[in-house]
């Protein structure tokens, strides 16, 4: 596939998810003041902007010369696996509980497998990664649970 036109095509979808939150965005409510922008002002905002940029990245597409630009998918199974990595986090957090835990779990797989091109030894790899992730996790904690009251 042509870059020109899967750039092209990830505009369209862009436009299409923008007009599904604009209409979704319509059916907030209008605010408890006279004259604010009440809670699906910022989402008609953002969705606007969205379009009009894609628009514009679209009309850039069209005028580029260069149309014979190949896409390397060399790197798509790190994508998919990805994907299929986050839907499970998702359904175990959901199912299971317990967010610090799964979510450990589910950044150090992320991490072990993306760092799998380094020239860094397992071992090694696992000392770095493990308090990046428990840094991580601890600031989400002490931002979400102790200072915003939120619980996951």
């Amino acid at each position: 596939m042509s870059k020109n036109i899967a750039i092209s095509l990830s505009y369209i979808v862009m436009i299409l998810f923008s007009v599904f939150y604009y209409v979704i965005a319509n059916n907030f409510d209008s605010g408890s003041f006279e004259g604010g922008i009440g809670s699906g002002g910022f989402p008609k905002l953002l969705s606007t902007a969205i379009i009009v940029l894609s628009i514009i990245g679209i009309a850039k597409q069209m005028i580029k010369k260069d149309k014979k630009t190949k896409i390397d998918f060399s790197g798509f199974s790190f994508v998919l696996i990805t994907i299929i990595l986050t839907v499970i986090y998702f359904l175990t957090w959901i199912y299971v509980g317990y967010f610090y835990i799964v979510s450990f779990i589910y950044i150090f797989i992320l991490m072990f497998l993306f760092g799998s091109k380094a020239k860094v030894s397992i071992k090694k790899r696992f000392y770095i990664n493990i308090p990046i992730i428990i840094g991580l996790l601890l600031t989400i904690y002490f931002l979400f649970d102790v200072f915003l009251s939120t619980r996951f």
